[in-house]
């Protein structure tokens, strides 16, 4: 027969406890001095804490008896919240959940005709399993439309790619073209770092102008730089070797924008050549000259974007 609650309690507890069992008068006794060994108030000392001990043990043998009137009482109390819910085996989640269920769905007094049985179980489950199957069907449904639909836009978004537009993008093809080909004159234009101003000048560099150009006859159509270049750091007064001013150089692009750049040296310098008539030649029968009118032996590298400046 399995020890009950009460017979395990008092035998760890109280089996052991006594001052005897732990310790005899004698042991008690010669923890005094040789001297005092023999002395009469040696044994009452010893009954005295006996007596003391057996009431701690009366204290303990209490609690024992209260803790299993507790126990039987937290057992009735478990079985009559079993028969009540009739769930067995239930846990602390599996309650909460139950409760949750109450407070969701309110109380259901379910008699005992109204559980599943195993046949019936099995026939929810595959109704369940059933239901789960058309849902996942209905789902591959629906993606596939999307994804037809997606490719339809993507096709035609193909059509921009490769330029398969459908009708032209302005009035006429012929203005299209002839918009590509100023667009692209105007790249030109920025490539050689020029501009070429209307052919309504502005009076404000109409003498400008005029100062620049007074050998031509035409002053509809000019050119001017773009840009004006400076070197902060570079001084008259500099050593021939010293090449700390090629670290910065400023382009300044019109009024309000600077690029900043550097010097680098070229690894081979470049001549820049031009192409003349020989003098006293005839023109017929003569042929033309090459003249190295420049050596380049430093480049300028600028990476970055212009920046906002002040009006220069």
């Amino acid at each position: 027969m399995a020890p009950s609650e009460p017979s395990i309690l008092s035998n760890f507890l109280l089996s052991a406890a006594s001052l005897p069992t732990i310790m005899s008068l004698q042991q008690f006794t010669e923890l005094f001095p040789k001297r005092l060994r023999s002395h009469p108030h040696i044994r009452v000392l010893y009954r005295e804490l006996q007596q003391l001990r057996e009431q701690d043990m009366d204290i303990v043998n209490e609690n024992i008896d209260r803790e299993v009137r507790q126990g039987d009482s937290q057992k009735a109390e478990l079985r009559r919240s079993l028969a009540k819910t009739g769930v067995d085996g239930a846990d602390l989640n599996d309650q909460r959940e139950i409760d949750m269920d109450v407070q969701l769905f309110g109380q259901t007094s379910a008699s005992s005709d109204e559980y599943h049985s195993v046949p019936s179980l099995l026939s929810a489950m595959e109704t369940a399993c059933t239901s789960i199957e058309q849902e996942i069907a209905g789902v591959d449904r629906d993606a596939a439309t999307l994804l037809s639909e997606l490719n339809s836009t993507v096709g035609g978004m193909s059509d921009l790619r490769y330029g398969k537009m459908h009708g032209s993008v302005g009035p006429t093809d012929e203005e299209v073209v002839s918009e590509a080909i100023r667009g692209l004159d105007n790249l030109e234009d920025v490539c050689y770092r020029t501009i070429n101003l209307p052919t309504q000048v502005n009076p404000l560099v109409e003498n400008d102008l005029a100062e620049t150009s007074s050998d031509q006859d035409d002053l509809s159509i000019y050119e001017t730089p773009i840009g004006k270049l400076l070197f902060p750091d570079h001084s008259p007064q500099n050593a021939m070797d010293d090449t700390k001013w090629m670290k910065r150089a400023y382009l300044y692009v019109g009024r309000y924008q600077r690029m900043t750049g550097e010097v680098k040296k070229l690894p081979k310098p470049l001549a820049v050549i031009r192409r003349r008539q020989p003098q006293g030649r005839d023109e017929a029968g003569a042929s033309d000259e090459l003249e190295i009118v420049e050596i380049v032996r430093y480049k300028l590298v600028f990476k970055n974007r212009p920046e906002p400046v002040n009006d220069v």
